[in-house]
């Protein structure tokens, strides 16, 4: 990656809540057992996504040693820029931990306390190594969309930005804003659609237009110094048995990435429900959230009177 793009910033995901067994170091929770959260009910562990995934109990000093002992050996290569931590939501929702992981409310208020704990001793220690420190913490299901956490990060990754009504929607946006101004990192993720849609042309992206652009003006209301977008048609890049990838739109890039852009001439303005504009130096964009539809004037095709 750094040879093809040396100014590209890997980040090392690690996950803060649930075990996904990516890594060869996490057999070492073999033998500690008791650093897993049990069910309230049976006493049993916790198992999410399909039954598969135990989860760590955070309030146990020892679980959130370990958790940042790993975290920052790996950040410790020179070839790993800084951290992913995902799975925020499931911390600090209301209902997750109560609910799905089935742990009582004292519990949960531990829990809480020792994440807490544990993002502030991560965030020092990366400090001193001067990595960068990335989460998935902006989301509009929580009160404040996630804004009240973000100190503990230098960004945020952004997904499942249209999973529900509009009024959703406009929250996120408004905290996206208020994030992107403040100097965060923002990685904005959206589908374009789904790669296993037989009806979808991938090799006439004209069909695919007007979707391209309304990602891309939702984007623009968002987007500052440190914005960065993801246009994608599902996470799987792998190859199928004929060897081809997945992704129809992996590794592509669209027409749009390469029209100017300019500075921006001030910040989004909400001009009526659900619709939102902002003007830059070289493109107009207006944007109906509730239509799900942008226009994208570009300056070249200005007409000037």
């Amino acid at each position: 990656i750094k040879e093809y793009n040396a100014n590209a910033k890997v980040l090392f995901y690690w996950n803060c809540i649930i075990n996904y067994t990516y890594y060869s170091f996490q057999k070492e929770l073999d033998d500690h057992e008791d650093w897993f959260l049990k069910d309230k009910t049976t006493g049993e562990d916790v198992e999410v996504h399909r039954g598969n995934r135990k989860l760590f109990d955070l309030s146990q000093p020892e679980v959130q040693k370990w958790w940042i002992d790993k975290a920052t050996g790996v950040c410790d290569h020179p070839s790993i820029d800084g951290l992913f931590i995902d799975a925020i939501t499931d911390v600090v929702s209301p209902t997750y931990l109560t609910n799905v992981a089935n742990i009582s409310d004292e519990k949960k208020t531990e829990v809480v306390k020792g994440w807490n704990e544990m993002m502030s001793d991560i965030q020092e220690a990366l400090v001193q190594k001067k990595k960068l420190k990335v989460a998935n913490v902006l989301r509009a299901l929580l009160s404040d969309s996630g804004l009240s956490y973000l100190h503990y990060f230098d960004g945020s990754y952004l997904e499942r930005f249209e999973d529900h009504d509009v009024e959703y929607l406009e929250k996120g946006i408004a905290a996206a804003q208020q994030a992107a101004q403040s100097k965060k990192i923002l990685a904005l993720t959206m589908r374009l659609c789904d790669s296993s849609d037989d009806e979808v042309d991938f090799d006439d992206m004209r069909k695919l237009q007007p979707r391209i652009d309304y990602c891309i003006g939702l984007f623009l209301i968002i987007a500052e110094k440190y914005s960065y977008l993801y246009i994608h048609d599902g996470y799987d890049v792998n190859t199928d048995s004929d060897g081809k990838c997945k992704s129809k739109v992996w590794l592509k890039r669209f027409s749009q990435y390469d029209r100017p852009l300019g500075e921006p001439l001030g910040p989004a303005e909400k001009v009526s429900n659900y619709n939102y504009t902002r003007v830059f130096e070289h493109v107009k964009v207006k944007v109906n959230i509730k239509e799900k539809r942008a226009h994208l004037s570009w300056s070249d095709d200005w007409v000037i009177v």
